[in-house]
């Protein structure tokens, strides 16, 4: 399924073009002193009694931001605010959580940057497997398979002990996202844009010399799926059960 070697590369600089990669100004997204990033949803094991310390850090402290926090009452030196706008070494922080909450940060200016987290709240390690994603079907042109896959994912394998922010850059400038990054064993759930070639898109993440494999999160393909987000990774057969 992998093309030349030269083919990748020259498929890689197209999608580069006129790529901007905005994600050098936000550092991390703190909640508890637990950065938050790069996931899209994030479980945090926390009770909800009492405050939350927020904390946005970014290469200058004193850069603005915009919060929006949907699921708790967000506090600016201990008073409830609806939302903030104002430097990022500002006092904040979290009363009232509920189950569920979702963070919108918001960094302007030259390297602007817009995220929404959300983070499920629980004291219990046990959590319940996620539901599955949306099914597709996957016509394997080598071998006239068709396989059930999770619709719009791959997983990607980066090289051994490849920073994080290495894979967040070559994901970004591809138009993806990760859903959910595993650093400890290199593993990565991304979702890639609709309506668009699953084998396209594992040649481009192929091409990356920080980049393993690139593969379909399938039913019948070796799939990573962790029993919690706390005690650590199993493979098994069937679709990434992830968040």
């Amino acid at each position: 399924m992998t093309p030349p070697a030269q083919n990748h590369n020259a498929a890689v600089e197209s999608a580069l073009q006129g790529v901007e990669i905005q994600n050098t100004t936000l550092m991390e997204l703190k909640l508890n002193g637990v950065n938050l990033l790069p996931w899209g949803i994030r479980d945090v094991m926390l009770a909800s009694e009492g405050t939350w310390a927020l904390e946005v850090v970014l290469e200058n402290p004193s850069d603005e931001i915009g919060l929006e926090i949907d699921g708790a009452v967000l506090l600016l030196d201990g008073k409830p605010v609806e939302s903030y706008s104002g430097p990022a070494n500002s006092v904040l922080h979290l009363s009232s959580v509920e189950p569920v909450i979702e963070i919108g940060l918001d960094v302007p200016g030259e390297k602007s940057q817009s995220r929404t987290i959300t983070v499920r709240t629980t004291p219990d390690v046990n959590l319940p497997i996620p539901p599955l994603p949306g099914i597709a079907h996957y016509a394997d042109s080598d071998t006239g398979l068709t396989h059930e896959i999770a619709e719009g994912e791959l997983l990607i394998g980066a090289f051994a002990g490849t920073p994080v922010e290495v894979i967040e850059t070559v994901v970004g400038a591809l138009g993806c996202e990760i859903l959910r990054a595993i650093p400890e064993i290199d593993a990565y759930r991304i979702r890639i844009p609709a309506g668009v070639s699953y084998d396209r898109y594992m040649e481009l993440f192929e091409s990356s010399d920080a980049i393993v494999y690139a593969e379909l999160n399938a039913l019948l393909y070796p799939a990573l799926v962790p029993n919690d987000t706390y005690q650590g990774n199993q493979y098994a057969l069937g679709l990434v059960k992830l968040y």
